[in-house]
């Protein structure tokens, strides 16, 4: 699954601050949830869509840097 959002406060504004290891939930609309791992973060170029949805890992979110040049990538693990 890839889910992209603006770099904007309330949606993908912290995504830049992800490290390997730390937690991710992902909450479906009916208050479902699943947990993830981040496994590597990526900067990839604007043009680069392929590589934003390379990989086999189950998660993959993304952003634009702040120059809005860039994309912010985070891969993701699902936690056993």
């Amino acid at each position: 699954m890839v889910i992209a959002g603006h770099n904007y406060e309330r949606h993908f504004g912290e995504l830049t601050n992800l490290q390997p290891g730390n937690a991710v939930t992902l909450q479906t609309m009916d208050g479902q949830e699943y947990c993830y791992q981040v496994a590597t973060l990526e900067t990839l170029t604007s043009t680069a869509t392929k590589e934003m949805t390379a990989g086999e890992y189950p998660l993959t979110l993304f952003t634009c840097d702040y120059s809005g040049q860039a994309r912010i990538t985070v891969r993701c693990q699902q936690k056993a």
